[in-house]
Order: structure tokens, then sequence, then C-alpha cells
């Protein structure tokens, strides 16, 4: 898979982030756009030996975001991404004067758009995510639902999904509001984020008649972090549920 993937500079990055969204901050409804920004998603961490080994992010410590992922229909029925959110506001709080922290934000909504070109797949949806606290002049993880399972027939039926299964590029606008610990709304421009989507294109192992025989050193091959999101997983691995695979037969 060809993913866009930015090397991430904290300075530099904040600073083009700023300079991308400032002109959105007097347009809409919103004036406070340039507090808060999703910067990408993180690139999951090398694929585990094991299943019972976890699988973190940190936003700090993020050194490159992707701009780019895949979804196989044939394994999984929904898409969630770590993205990485940066919080702009400088911290305000004093313990030395027993001033709180008032600029804190909490992550409220988030909503999506899926497009194939330009037309859109469904209407514009809210949906799940967690981990939606971002401290003060910090960076911070929101995992994001960000092609939930009920929008998955409207993925079979949209038309894009080529012959075959062949992968489709599919385009995501991701927005996200939230609320300050000072009780201030605020609202991230709009993040695009493209999904190459598919039946199999992530999914390998199977035999000229589809079938998944189980290799004698099954234990040799990686499990990612999620069973048909971004990284590829052979079919034994599903088989022998190993990983959940809601769609894999």
């Amino acid at each position: 898979m060809n993913r866009l993937i930015r090397t991430l500079s904290p300075l530099a990055l904040s600073i083009a982030a700023l300079a991308a969204i400032a002109p959105l901050a007097t347009t809409g409804c919103s004036e406070n756009k340039q507090t808060i920004a999703i910067l990408g998603a993180l690139p999951p961490p090398p694929k585990r030996q094991e299943a019972s080994e976890a699988c973190l992010y940190s936003g700090n410590e993020a050194t490159s975001v992707l701009f780019k992922g895949a979804l196989d229909l044939n394994v999984t029925n929904s898409f969630t991404v770590p993205l990485l959110v940066e919080n702009f506001l400088q911290r305000a709080g004093d313990e030395s004067i027993r001033r709180a922290e008032s600029n804190n934000i909490t992550i409220n909504t988030v909503e999506v758009t899926l497009y194939l070109g330009n037309a859109p797949v469904a209407a514009t949806y809210k949906t799940a995510f967690t981990s939606s606290f971002v401290p003060a002049a910090e960076k911070g993880v929101v995992s994001v639902n960000i092609i939930p399972s009920d929008i998955y027939n409207a993925l079979l039926t949209s038309g894009g999904i080529g012959p075959n299964g062949t992968s489709r590029e599919f385009r995501a606008v991701v927005r996200a509001t939230g609320t300050t610990s000072g009780n201030v709304e605020v609202e991230t421009p709009e993040f695009q984020y493209l999904i190459d989507i598919g039946k199999e294109n992530l999914l390998y192992g199977r035999d000229a008649v589809g079938a998944c025989p189980i290799p004698t050193d099954e234990k040799t091959f990686a499990i990612p972090c999620q069973a048909g999101i971004d990284q590829s997983i052979h079919c034994a691995i599903c088989a022998k549920r190993v990983l959940s695979c809601p769609t894999y037969k």
C-alpha cells in the first residue's frame, strides 16, 4: 500500500498547521479553529507476534503521521484510526495562585463525510471516538471510527469497489468539536484522509480455490494491530480467530 507519510517535527508542524488554518478562523460559526487541529493519523506500531501484546500510541512522542490508509472489506466492516490532535492553547493554570487550568480541551463530537470522487457515499454522520482529552499545549491521540459498521453496506453498494474487489480510493473529511476546561467551544478545521478500500486488498494466504491452508509455521506471522486495517494479514490469523475478523469467510 502506498501510504502518504510525513515526518512530524513538532515546531515545524505546529507552525504549518497554524498557518494553514489561520484564514479559516474568520469563516463559519467558530472563531476558535486556530486552537485545535487534527495533524494526521498515527502509523501502526510494529506488528506483534502475540495477540496479547498491546498496540500503544503516544501523542507527544509521535514522530510521523499518515494521510492515507487502507481497509479490507473481506476482513472487517469498520475503520478506526488513531488521530493525532494538537491543542495550540498555552497553559493558563498556576498552582502557586490556585488558578485552575482553563485551556485543556475535551472532544465532544466527531463528524465524518465519506466521498468517492466528489460524490458523498452517505450523509455526514457523527461517529464514535475514544480518548477525547487533549491537554493545553500538547498533542493527544483520539481514536476515531471513521467508517462505522453501519456505513459498510453503503460502501458495498456505492459502486466504488472495483471488479474482483479491486480497491478504490475514498476520501474521508473529518471534523471535531470540543470544549475547553474554561467552557469555550472549539472546532478543528476539516481533516482529509484518503482510504484505499477493497476486498482482499490486505488479506493474503488463500489458495487458488479460496481456501486458507493453515501452514505449520503460522506462529511466524506477524499480527496486525487491527485486522483488515492498514497492515497486511495472513488468512490463518482470521481463520483461527487469533483476531476478530467480522467479515472474513
